[in-house]
């Protein structure tokens, strides 16, 4: 199921992360490195640092559905998704 809120995309990344490192992949680099961005843009919107929090929000879960996508298409056959 997509990620419906920013504490949902965190807890993916987090997914990810635990499965890169007990497969001692470097997959897992990019996931920790855009995991503390998302925590970064959570606590940003939690602050009302943005002019619109709410939008904020859609638009980083959205952004990181597709990188869910990517990494799921990447192991099928119909590889990854054109840019």
């Amino acid at each position: 199921m997509p990620p419906q809120s920013i504490d949902e995309v965190l807890t993916r990344l987090d997914e990810i992360i635990a499965e890169a490192r007990r497969r001692q992949s470097r997959n897992g680099y990019f996931a920790a490195l855009y995991r503390d961005v998302t925590a970064w843009v959570a606590a940003a919107i939690e602050a009302g640092e943005f002019e619109d929090d709410a939008r904020m929000e859609r638009l980083d879960v959205a952004f990181a559905q597709r990188y869910f996508d990517a990494l799921e298409e990447r192991d099928t056959e119909a590889g990854p998704p054109r840019s």
